[in-house]
């Protein structure tokens, strides 16, 4: 049986007509015709009678209709499943940002593929750009500083890279557990930072420097500790002992944290996407850059 004479007993039933339903499938009228009577023969019963009104279902063409309707709708879904072709997955590194792997996490939950998303972390921005440049990975995720931004541009530059912010600019706050020292204080001077140890994460010791230098500090504070991962870094927070120096997009905070701007510099940062020249970012990649954006606006505990 012939499944394309389904489509053409709906057209039928749909217009009354023959000839109308011949005109819009773009047959003629003798072919539609014969493929109707050899559909009927073939069933054993008419599928259509003639009326004052056109040409209307019998009752057992009614029932043949709803089936062919079921049928065809089944036939479709068969054929966009055939046709779809299945986007690659994400294939991203990232600083090691906890909102970003939470996302990540949530995203590819939700929006499952046969193959698996991939997102590595990395410590040093550089690392970012040398994977993105030599193809291991199609995009980077990196937080980008007001002061350090033109010296990031040309090293995106020389490696043929391109970069966009996806969400607006934020401010740096000391963070710190509530059992703190500085646990009261509106304010934060260079001064109390270099009295208690900071928990910062292991990076090369140029980027530690410029990073610190931006806040005017020479130096970690003594008895400071460098953390390989995220555990380390919010352990050592948690013990009391030790702040961090983190940005934010929300000014509702972590409740077990207080944050306090920092005013002796004028300084932001934003988080940028990073990928080669020219690539053009697929329908999942823009989908997940937008739940990124969306999430980190929205979200009490966006933080780095």
């Amino acid at each position: 049986m012939n499944t394309k004479y389904f489509e053409y007993c709906l057209k039928i039933a749909e217009l009354q007509s023959i000839n109308k339903a011949a005109s819009a499938l773009y047959l003629s009228q003798p072919y539609l015709s014969g493929c109707l009577k050899s559909l009927e023969s073939e069933l054993g019963f008419s599928v259509f009678s003639r009326s004052s009104s056109g040409i209307v279902p019998t009752p057992k063409g009614q029932i043949f209709l709803r089936l062919c309707r079921e049928i065809v709708g089944k036939l479709e879904e068969i054929q966009q499943l055939a046709d779809r072709v299945e986007e690659p997955p994400l294939s991203l590194a990232s600083l090691p940002l906890s909102y970003v792997m939470n996302i990540f996490l949530d995203f590819t939950h939700t929006h499952p593929l046969t193959l698996p998303d991939t997102l590595t972390e990395y410590t040093s921005p550089l690392q970012l750009f040398t994977s993105v440049g030599s193809g291991k990975y199609r995009m980077a995720l990196v937080l980008i500083d007001s002061i350090s931004r033109e010296k990031t541009n040309r090293q995106l530059a020389q490696l043929k890279l391109h970069s966009f912010p996806i969400v607006p600019e934020a401010p740096y706050y000391v963070a710190f557990p509530h059992d703190h020292p500085f646990s009261g204080c509106r304010e934060i001077t260079l001064e109390d930072l270099m009295q208690h140890p900071m928990v910062y994460y292991m990076i090369p010791r140029d980027d530690l420097m410029q990073f610190l230098g931006i806040f005017r500090m020479s130096a970690p504070p003594a008895n400071s500790i460098a953390a390989t991962n995220r555990g380390q870094y919010f352990g050592a927070m948690s013990s009391g002992h030790y702040y961090a120096i983190m940005s934010c997009w929300r000014f509702q905070f972590h409740p077990e944290l207080q944050y306090v701007p920092i005013t002796h510099v004028q300084y932001t940062v934003t988080l940028n996407c990073v990928h080669r020249e020219g690539y053009k970012l697929n329908s999942r990649e823009r989908l997940f850059l937008q739940t990124l954006h969306d999430r980190m606006l929205s979200e009490p505990e966006a933080r780095l």
